[in-house]
């Protein structure tokens, strides 16, 4: 019985070490520290948002749309856009973008290699965790913004990465969740395109007839 229960805890044991991992976003992209200041401004814009989360490069056909993951990114997109008084207005419903002044699409394409993490997790499973292994998930946000005719005004796009590492050695910094490196990277990406608009004077404020220009 005790020959049962020490190998019992001998497998519990390997299988948490395998288990044992962390996610790092790679910071490809500076981080956005702070939001241009419009509170000045009286008049500002209104928005719609289309999010989108897809498996596959960015310049595929067959890039598929992930609707389970978008789903549970949802409240943190929202949040970027409702946290910060950059609009007067924000819906993510597109019955109602023909009452807004802008449409943005917010498309996330997660895209890597899947050999190379396969061979990686194959490693560190062989050797039970000793040898670690990764596996990097690139994003590569690229966003459209339209007026209210549907005319582009503006595109852009930008990429980073989170690296997952496993093996027993990530045990202490298992807190270091896939989910709060995906959030924290993609909010990161989505302030800097944001600022981009705005700094450029894509996105259109005023204090009555003035309209919103950048100072550098």
């Amino acid at each position: 019985m005790l020959y049962k229960n020490i190998i019992g805890t001998s497998i519990a044991l390997i299988t948490l070490f395998i288990n044992g991992c962390a996610s790092f976003p790679q910071n490809e992209i500076s981080e956005v520290k702070n939001m241009p200041n419009v509170s000045e401004f009286k008049n500002k814009p209104s928005i719609y948002v289309d999010f989108r989360f897809l498996r596959g490069e960015p310049n595929s056909k067959n890039s598929v749309e992930m609707l389970t993951v978008k789903e549970k990114l949802q409240p943190a997109i929202e949040k970027i856009f409702n946290e910060s008084p950059l609009f007067s207005k924000v819906t993510f419903d597109e019955f109602k973008k023909t009452e807004v002044d802008y449409s943005l699409s917010v498309h996330i394409y997660n895209h890597g290699s899947s050999a190379a993490a396969n061979i990686s997790g194959f490693i560190t499973g062989f050797t039970l965790g000793v040898i670690p292994g990764a596996a990097t998930d690139n994003y590569t946000l690229k966003v459209k913004l339209l007026d209210k005719n549907g005319k582009i005004i503006k595109e852009e796009r930008n990429k980073d990465s989170v690296t997952t590492w496993m093996g027993w050695i990530f045990l202490p910094m298992m807190s270091n969740t896939s989910k709060e490196a995906v959030i924290s990277t993609i909010t990161n990406q989505i302030k800097a395109v944001l600022k981009s608009l705005i700094e450029e004077g894509k996105l259109k404020y005023s204090a009555n007839e003035f309209f919103y220009v950048a100072v550098n």
